[in-house]
C-alpha cells in the first residue's frame, strides 16, 4: 500500500469513528446542527447571513436519509476527510520523502480540524476545504497550466465564495502573491483565466442577485457582530 493510501486510510477511519461517536452519543442536535435542519426544509438561493454552499449540500444528505444526527454527522467527516487529503496533495507538491508525510501529518497538531471542528463548526468546514484547493490548483498551474485546471480553478472559487464571504480574505491575497511570484506569473497572464473567472461570476450569481434583493437579511447577521465588538 501507498504512503499516499496509508494516509487517506488512516484519515477517513479517523473521521468516521468521530461520525460514529457523534451518532453514538446523542440524537439531540445542538444548535447548528437544529439550523441546518430547519434550513434544509427549502432550497433557497441564500439563507439568512450565511453563504448556502454548505446548506445546499448538507439539504441533499438530510432529504437523502432524514433529518437526523446522522447526515449532519456525515457530511462534517467528509469534509475534514477532504481537507486532509488535499493537505497531503499540497504536501505531496512541495516536499519529497518523510517530510511530505511529516508536513501532511502535521494537521493532526491543529485542535480545530480535529476536534473542535467536529462538534461546533460548518460554513467554516467547507470554506478551510475550498481554500486549500486553490491552494493545490496554484500549485499545480504553476507546473502545469492547462484548461482543465483553469476550469477546476474556476469551479473551486466559486464554491469559495458560496461558502463562507471571508474567501476574500484568502482570494486577494492568493491573488497578489501569484502575481508577485515569478514562477507563477504566467498564470495570470493566461487568457484561460478570464475563462476561471467567469466561471465564478456564473455560478456565484444567482445568490449574488439574492443578496441584492435581501441585503439587510444578509448582512444583519455580520453588523450585529461587529456592534458586539465595539461593545
Amino acid at each position: 500500500m501507498s504512503e499516499r493510501a496509508r494516509f487517506i486510510l488512516l484519515i477517513a477511519a479517523y473521521m468516521a469513528a468521530h461520525a460514529w461517536l457523534r451518532v453514538a452519543s446523542s440524537p439531540t442536535l445542538d444548535l447548528d446542527e437544529a439550523e441546518q435542519v430547519v434550513l434544509a426544509q427549502n432550497f433557497q438561493w441564500g439563507y439568512g447571513g450565511q453563504a448556502p454552499l454548505f446548506t445546499w449540500l448538507q439539504t441533499l444528505l438530510i432529504r437523502a436519509m432524514g433529518p437526523n444526527v446522522l447526515p449532519l454527522a456525515l457530511l462534517k467527516s467528509a469534509l475534514l476527510a477532504a481537507i486532509f487529503a488535499v493537505g497531503y496533495a499540497i504536501a505531496q507538491h512541495m516536499f519529497a520523502g518523510p517530510r511530505r508525510a511529516a508536513a501532511a501529518a502535521s494537521l493532526f497538531l491543529l485542535p480545530y480540524l480535529v476536534y473542535q471542528s467536529l462538534r461546533d463548526s460548518s460554513h467554516s468546514i467547507i470554506l478551510t476545504l475550498a481554500c486549500a484547493l486553490c491552494l493545490w490548483l496554484i500549485l499545480r498551474l504553476g507546473n502545469r497550466r492547462d484548461l482543465p485546471l483553469y476550469v477546476a480553478l474556476g469551479l473551486c472559487v466559486a464554491a469559495g465564495c458560496l461558502s463562507k464571504y471571508n474567501f476574500a480574505l484568502f482570494l486577494i491575497p492568493a491573488a497578489i502573491a501569484t502575481v508577485a511570484v515569478p514562477e507563477f506569473r504566467p498564470i495570470a497572464r493566461d487568457t484561460r483565466l478570464l475563462l476561471a473567472a467567469a466561471i465564478a461570476i456564473v455560478l456565484f450569481t444567482p445568490h449574488g442577485l439574492w443578496m441584492a434583493a435581501n441585503f439587510d437579511a444578509a448582512t444583519a447577521e455580520s453588523i450585529e457582530k461587529l456592534k458586539a465588538k465595539e461593545i
